[in-house]
């Protein structure tokens, strides 16, 4: 089987484990209980974000997509973007709404991220263009490398740098970008494992009220008003519930530490399993499903975090590919 048009991951078929998202596997206890009343009248997010502004320093949106494409049709007018690969494809799409010229430097480099490459970029889109504009994804996607930003972002301060921090919430430590030339793009659905909800924010001190102009009336909609209605009531509980997850996640890295390709920061991590192809028809024949890293331009795969039980059920497929893979290159297979 070939998923190698398969942009975002997730599949279908329930009977079978999905390893291409990368959601938290834990929960927050009253995530569950979340009431259904505001599906039958309409909520403004108008109303809670006062309250959510004190505790989060950013403006409510529809999810990071909402964000990318306020940011493609209002951000990026006639600018010269550097997205730097691999990175997460949809930049390059929101890049094509208003942008004048796209560079797509490879900086990914003996599995580091070589920043003077971008460096180089950003230099060569100054002299091209009056206004300059980088994507990147922190930490990463696809490998989960959690970069710090900060002398690059210091040091280009003419530069709009926009970045995705749908992974943040994930990685132990990181330095503060709280730069007037940045946008911070971060999602809720990710570390809180409600993909079905589509509800975001932006930190931004610059375009902040650009968000607010263009974002969608009732976009979050009534799951996602009731959520951050929730939340906001329950903040206490976030430092435990963020340092649980942080525990079980380098613990359950752990476990594969024999296969993982590239150090991640993050709640996925690149296998290299030599034939992607095969092992993509492999894994399923084993009720397992993974990321295709192939359109990033790795020949790799991406693998999401799941509760335990499930972790030990991959790790076991990923033990028998090794065997069989092992058995074909000396001749016994």
């Amino acid at each position: 089987m070939d998923n190698f048009n398969n942009g975002h991951g997730g599949i279908k078929e329930k009977d079978i484990l999905d390893f291409s998202i990368s959601v938290n596997p834990l929960r927050l206890s009253w995530i569950e209980k979340l009431p259904f009343e505001n599906l039958f009248r309409y909520t403004y997010i108008q109303w809670i974000e006062e309250k959510f502004y004190k505790h989060f320093n950013g403006v409510i949106v529809a999810g990071a997509t909402e964000a990318f494409h306020i940011v493609g049709y209002h951000i990026l007018n006639d600018a010269y973007v550097i997205i730097p690969r691999p990175n997460y494809l949809d930049y390059f799409k929101v890049a094509k709404f208003s942008s004048k010229y796209i560079d797509s430097p490879w900086y990914f480099v003996k599995k580091k991220f070589d920043l003077n490459i971008l460096e180089k970029s950003i230099k060569c889109g100054k002299r091209k263009n009056k206004k300059v504009a980088v994507f990147l994804g922190n930490p990463n996607n696809p490998t989960g490398i959690y970069q710090d930003l900060h002398e690059l972002i210091k040091l280009n301060e003419d530069v709009i740098f926009i970045i995705d921090e749908a992974f943040i919430d994930f990685v132990g430590k990181c330095v503060d970008i709280d730069y007037e030339n940045v946008v911070r793009i971060r999602t809720f659905t990710k570390f809180f494992g409600i993909p079905g909800i589509r509800v975001g924010y932006v930190i931004s001190k610059k375009f902040e009220n650009v968000f607010k102009r263009y974002r969608m009336e009732w976009g979050v909609g009534g799951m996602g008003y009731t959520f951050l209605e929730k939340l906001l009531d329950n903040l206490k509980g976030l430092k435990d519930f963020t340092l649980k997850t942080h525990e079980f996640i380098v613990a359950q890295k752990k476990l594969f530490e024999d296969f993982i390709y590239v150090k991640s920061d993050a709640n996925y991590f690149l296998i290299d399993v030599k034939s992607v192809e095969k092992f993509l028809d492999f894994s399923l024949e084993n009720k397992v499903y993974v990321r295709d890293a192939r359109n990033f331009g790795l020949n790799l795969v991406r693998i999401g975090i799941r509760n335990k039980e499930d972790n030990k059920a991959l790790l076991n497929t990923l033990k028998k590919w090794r065997d069989v893979y092992d058995s074909r290159l000396y001749g016994r297979w």
